[in-house]
């Protein structure tokens, strides 16, 4: 059966609209899913390290040649991409922030997107090793960035996605965005959107 790997993205522990649409998702996900192993990783609770120069030389140096200290240096990247790589399915709750992802997501993304694990170099260039893998992203956006609205070119996060998981082989077809526009608004987050994130939970827990 299929291995999820949920990852929380946002830092609001208590009232965050991702944290509470992806933990819905992958609850009723694993009831229809009985034999399927959830893995979890919370970004805000356990923060990837950023990147150091030490991190760098290390990834740069052939295994057998490291020294102790950037072995240690590459202690956590090691750890967090087996965990990616053991799972077939990704649920990503996701706030925008200042327009992109955020750093705590950066983080993670430079820590486990490495060559030899979700690309490698190839005579013609780069070939990306994730293909067949499905993501789902609940996405929490502060005003209205929808197609045809004023901020929608200004909205950086999904086509960063999109563009990051297409180098490294997923179809954009294996891609699926939830999206939660105007969540500070003062009256509230749009209500049409959280109707169809909604019914769309049903049927994704269904048929994902």
């Amino acid at each position: 059966m299929a291995t999820l790997l949920h990852i929380d993205a946002s830092v609001d522990l208590q009232g965050s609209n991702t944290r509470r649409w992806s933990s819905g998702f992958v609850a009723r996900w694993a009831v229809a899913n009985p034999q399927a192993t959830i893995l979890r990783r919370d970004l805000a609770r356990e923060p990837p390290p950023p990147l150091t120069e030490t991190f760098v030389r290390a990834i740069k140096t052939a295994p057998d040649v490291r020294s102790p200290a950037e072995r240690d240096a590459l202690l956590v990247s090691q750890a967090l991409s087996d965990e990616f790589l053991a799972a077939e399915r990704y649920v990503v709750g996701m706030p925008m922030h200042i327009l992109t992802v955020p750093s705590t997501f950066k983080a993670y993304v430079e820590q486990v997107f490495h060559e030899g694990r979700v690309f490698k170099k190839t005579k013609g260039g780069f070939e990306g090793l994730l293909s067949g893998r499905k993501f789902l992203f609940f996405v929490s956006k502060g005003a209205d960035y929808r197609h045809g609205t004023p901020l929608a070119s200004f909205d950086m996060l999904e086509p960063y996605l999109l563009k990051l998981l297409a180098f490294c082989g997923v179809s954009q077809s294996d891609i699926t965005f939830v999206s939660l526009n105007n969540a500070l608004s003062p009256t509230g987050p749009d209500k049409t959107d959280e109707a169809t994130a909604a019914s769309r939970v049903d049927d994704l827990a269904r048929h994902w």
